[in-house]
């Protein structure tokens, strides 16, 4: 029985500094992948920061225009009263 458990450290203590390298660098690698995921993340925000801005000026322009047509329209509707047939 010595030489099963004797084994079985000459086993481990051969594999131990292998595997230990290996989840190192399984390590290494997962905290990298996780920073470019956090950039790419990042970088998608700052892009629908950026949509949003456009989307807003886009929708402000709108109304203004809408406004202007609006009381454009009042005052063609406000000069043309003269001219109405029915009062």
């Amino acid at each position: 029985r010595r030489r099963v458990s004797s084994t079985r450290c000459r086993y481990l203590d051969r594999y131990y500094l292998p595997l230990l390298i290996l989840l190192l660098l399984f390590m290494f690698l997962s905290m990298a992948t996780a920073g470019i995921v956090i950039a790419a993340s990042q970088n998608a925000k700052n892009r629908t920061e950026e949509m949003k801005e456009t989307i807003d000026k886009a929708g402000e322009d709108v109304e203004r225009n809408i406004r202007t047509v609006i009381t454009s329209l009042t005052k063609i509707q406000y000069l043309l009263l003269p001219y109405d047939q029915k009062t």
